[in-house]
Formats: C-alpha cells, structure tokens, sequence
C-alpha cells in the first residue's frame, strides 16, 4: 500500500530535488563536453542574429538583401547558374558594395590581378579594358587608382587564387582572422568544382557535404558559386532548383540563380532589345522564415560590370531597321 506523504514531506522532497539539480547543473557547466552544449545557447544565438543584423552578410542589392535578410554565421549560399550568367560579377558587386568588409576569397577560377581589375572598374566607373590600355601607356592617374583600389578600398580583402583543399582553406581562414585581428565578415568560394577531389557526380555532391561541414566548423558565412548544368531548364529563363548541376541544394541554407534573359530564344527582337542589359537573380530557395523566394530583375552596366535596379530610360527601345539588322532581324 502506498504511503500518503504529508505537506511537510513533499515540501522536503521537493526540496531536496531541487538541491540536487543545483548540483547538477553546477557540474554540468564545470564539465566540458565537445558535442553536447545547452539548448539555451540556441536562444542567445537566436536572439542576437535577429537583434544585431549588422552581423548578417548582404550582397548589397536591396531587392534580394530583402528576401534573405543578409547571410549568418555557419551558413552556406549557393550562387548558381550557367557559364557566363554573371555568378561571379554578382560576388563582385557585393565586395564593391560593402569594401571595407573583411572577406576572404578563394578564387582559383581566376588570378587575383584579374580580380582587381573588376573591382578598379566598379568602383571608378571605367571600362576593364580602358584601365588595362592606360596603365599599359603608364597613366599616372589611373595607376593610382588601382594602387589605391589595392591598398586602401578593399584592403580588408584577401584573394587566394591558389587550389587549395577544404583543410588548406581552414588554415587560410585562421591565418586571415590573425591578419585582421578579429573574425572575418565572409567568404566566398569560386566555385565549388574547382575545390581538389573527384569531379564526377558523386564526387561534386561529396565535396557540397563536406563544405557545408566546413562552414558550420569556421562559422562565417561561405557564399560558394556552383555551374549549373547545360541541361537545367530553359536558357534565358529561371530553372530554380534544377540549376544545381550535381545536386549540393539541400546542403544551402539559400540558393541564388543567376540567368541573363537575353538568351531566351523564344523573345521578340522588341524584347531581346529590352533584356539586353537585364540580369536576373532568383531567390530559388530560401530556409528563414517566411522564406521569400522570387525573381528580381537587375540592369549590369555593359562597360563597368556594376548590377544596380533599373532606372528610367534603361528599357527604353528605339525599333529602327538598322537595330533590327545588327541582331539577326528574326521578326523584322
């Protein structure tokens, strides 16, 4: 037969239990575990990325900075989309965008000097091609502006266009955290079948694993370009998912494809004018609440690279024979 306990009793008990979990608690902070942590960790960090969005990486385009609300720490971007879509002018926007941020870029695609010249041209407004012509004729002024661009814009940027494996790309974030002082805002990765390992199917999807685990273990935020796949969906038109040529989606915490409508072979010659200076991005996936995905159209300055919304008169078309003969006159 149970025994009926009095008030007194249970008080004592109950009592005693708290006691003890006390004590529990005070050797569970003493004790360091290397996985297990309180679930309460997660409402600081919760509280903190919504309060201070300062910390959050944005490209700097309203329109999509919208939708997204910035990239936290630990979390993986995928910027998708055809060869010569515009995946790497939209990374170099963002830098341009933000230049003072502390950005590590791991670009074997491309030299570093390449990358520079893109930045010389966004920031001044100048032809990629003018300022090559200019400092090869020894202009004074222009070869200021790239030692300047260099060495005081974008001084917190760090390019590495060595191929380097994910573990060689972990001792370079630690070696550019000591060279800043402090933890850095990004980084970005292009792209991510360049990274050393197979190059087949299996090997691209193993490679997109191992990055996300990379990115949680350097906690930044790591914006990776990735080439979509010949065969995803229509040109000139969004593929959304689908643009992920091996798969990798579900390691992202967001997806972004990058298409030129200008290649849809079904517009007229009137709407092929119009897109001829468009670049699309589309928020194809999304996981923050309440996940907004769409496409935003952007104009690309043809001489500078710059991506800015488009304004009065970017769209305007003058329908003339001659226009009409330079592109193939389909309808004419």
């Amino acid at each position: 037969m149970t025994a009926i306990l009095s008030p007194e009793e249970i008080k004592a008990r109950l009592g005693a239990r708290r006691e003890a979990g006390i004590v529990a608690e005070e050797q569970h902070a003493q004790t360091s575990y290397q996985y297990v942590r309180p679930f309460s960790q997660a409402a600081d960090g919760y509280i903190d990325f919504v309060q201070n969005p300062e910390g959050r990486y944005l490209l700097g385009l309203t329109d999509v900075d919208a939708k997204t609300r910035g990239f936290g720490r630990g979390e993986l971007v995928y910027v998708t989309g055809r060869a010569h879509s515009g995946k790497t002018q939209v990374v170099m926007n963002a830098l341009n965008n933000s230049p003072q941020s502390k950005v590590i870029f791991f670009t074997p695609d491309e030299v570093q000097e390449l990358i520079l010249a893109k930045l010389v041209a966004l920031r001044h407004g100048l032809n990629s091609e003018y300022v090559e012509q200019e400092v090869k004729a020894r202009n004074a002024e222009v070869v200021r502006l790239v030692r300047e661009t260099a060495e005081d814009t974008f001084r917190n940027l760090i390019v590495i266009d060595d191929s380097l494996t994910l573990g060689q790309m972990k001792v370079a974030v630690e070696e550019a955290r000591d060279f800043w002082g402090e933890d850095g805002d990004a980084v970005v990765v292009d792209f991510l079948e360049l990274i050393p390992g197979e190059g087949d199917a299996n090997g691209v999807t193993g490679k997109s694993q191992d990055l996300k685990r990379w990115t949680k273990d350097v906690h930044l935020p790591v914006i990776c370009l990735h080439q979509a796949s010949r065969s995803s969906g229509s040109r000139g038109q969004a593929a959304g998912m689908g643009a992920m040529r091996y798969g990798g989606e579900t390691e992202a915490i967001f997806v972004l494809e990058v298409f030129r409508k200008r290649e849809d072979g079904e517009l007229s010659d009137h709407e092929l004018l119009m897109e001829q200076n468009s670049v699309t991005i589309n928020v194809a996936k999304n996981k923050r609440p309440p996940c907004h995905i769409g496409e935003v159209d952007f104009y690309m300055d043809p001489d500078t690279g710059l991506i800015r919304p488009f304004g009065p008169g970017d769209r305007t078309v003058v329908q003339n024979d001659r226009v009409l003969q330079m592109l193939g006159g389909r309808n004419a």
